[in-house]
């Protein structure tokens, strides 16, 4: 049995933001990553529109934990052009999870000070601004986005955050996360269909990847291009050229 965790829908990924729906409790998780400039925030947040017009929620978790820098240079946007339309499709409350890092925290704590059109609050733990957001706590640990596969002997859970590219090699399918490969026997075309489109993308014959692991891309030859990923220094994929317009428009 392989199936994607029914909880939690990953709607948009890329290597800023990822937007995921927790259906049981219809509510919006923004989780956004490392330093994020002016047209960054607008990008994200007119994605986040889309999917709170789309799903009609009425609150949403902004998950700051691995933003690292400032971004105030958007409040005066957020706070004149995007708050007032995204309350106008239903959000009403709104809680906020802080970076570690002060200058990220003191962001979050600007955009607050001015904030009267909605219920906002400030967290340092996933459990309790799910608490306060549903009046119970959602354990972050079983609602995160996973694969339930079979991997070599036993099923496994597999956390699709955790997961940087899927290869096929001599009839068999290997996972690898940052820590270990996993093996199963499923096609790479059978995988794909159970990941979210928004976050995993096929990039050769032989590799998919987690378009949020991607660090960079770079010209090869021949039209070919080498893919490097975070945390694996200077191993690389190669992505075909069919595969890399689509690919640029992604990382975009």
């Amino acid at each position: 049995m392989s199936q994607i965790s029914p909880q939690v829908e990953v709607l948009h990924s890329c290597p800023y933001l990822s937007i995921s729906y927790y259906y049981e409790a219809h509510f919006l998780h923004m989780d956004w990553k490392g330093y994020i400039n002016v047209e960054q925030v607008k990008e994200g947040c007119e994605l986040i529109y889309e999917v709170a017009l789309q799903k009609q929620c009425r609150m949403a978790l902004n998950d700051n934990r691995k933003v690292k820098g400032s971004w105030t240079q958007a409040i005066r946007w957020l706070e004149q052009e995007f708050m007032p339309r995204i309350i106008q499709v239903g959000i009403q409350k709104v809680a906020f999870l802080y970076s570690p890092q002060q200058s990220a925290r003191y962001s979050v704590d600007r955009l607050l000070e001015i904030n009267d059109q909605y219920e906002g609050q400030t967290f340092e733990d996933f459990n309790e601004a799910s608490h306060w957001l549903l009046g119970k706590v959602l354990p972050e640990n079983i609602t995160k986005p996973s694969l339930l596969l079979k991997t070599q002997d036993r099923h496994s859970h597999i956390f699709l955050e955790d997961v940087y590219y899927i290869t096929r090699h001599e009839g068999q399918t290997l996972i690898q996360t940052r820590d270990q490969p996993l093996l199963t026997r499923k096609s790479l075309s059978a995988l794909l269909e159970l990941l979210p489109q928004t976050q995993f993308f096929r990039i050769h014959k032989s590799h998919i990847v987690n378009t949020a692991k991607i660090k960079s891309l770079k010209y090869h030859e021949g039209g070919y291009y080498h893919l490097f990923l975070q945390d694996f220094g200077n191993i690389y994929l190669p992505v075909s050229p069919a595969y890399v317009q689509q690919l640029k428009v992604l990382l975009k």
